[in-house]
């Protein structure tokens, strides 16, 4: 059946749908794996696809966030994005937002597990809540976003270190 053919989906249908697991194709799933361990998250489940040259690791850490870490042989790096409206100029997936208690924290976990700084901390456009982006082992953007602050700055004023001029 051709999609012309197909009949409309029913509208909503993806109204109440959580995400179910992030999928992050790496370099090295040894390596990229003891990164997200170094994170908290713990090894589930490893499938080896062969004959083609694919494995994959699936990490949960305490609050049941799901990574699946992909190796695929014949895979190629991308750039790493300078910041996070470079990593809008591939279509596709931009970045993984992660909700954390501790920006700072969180932040200083990742760089010393190998990430690197992508955009310095900051609080978000609205003033409610702290972010930082960094980049994993393989280049993947990763925002890191706290709580929301119990008294957020006043409306109009501009906080956000991401808006261009």
């Amino acid at each position: 059946m051709s999609p012309a053919d197909r009949p409309a989906p029913e509208p909503g249908a993806l109204r109440a749908a959580q995400a179910d697991h992030i999928a992050i194709s790496v370099a090295s799933l040894s390596r990229s794996a003891a990164f997200y361990e170094g994170l908290g998250f713990q090894q589930v489940q490893t499938t080896d696809f062969a004959p083609a040259p694919v494995r994959s690791t699936v990490l949960v850490n305490a609050s049941g966030l799901r990574i699946e870490l992909i190796e695929h042989g014949r895979s190629h790096g991308s750039a790493v994005a300078e910041s996070p409206m470079d990593a809008a100029l591939e279509q596709g997936l931009g970045h993984v937002a992660l909700r954390v208690d501790d920006v700072d924290g969180a932040l200083e976990a990742c760089l010393a597990s190998g990430a690197t700084t992508v955009a310095a901390p900051g609080l978000t456009s609205r003033g409610d809540a702290g972010f930082a982006y960094l980049a994993d082992l393989d280049g993947t953007v990763i925002e890191l976003v706290g709580p929301p602050a119990a008294d957020p700055p006043a409306a109009g004023r501009e906080t956000d270190r991401l808006r261009t001029p």
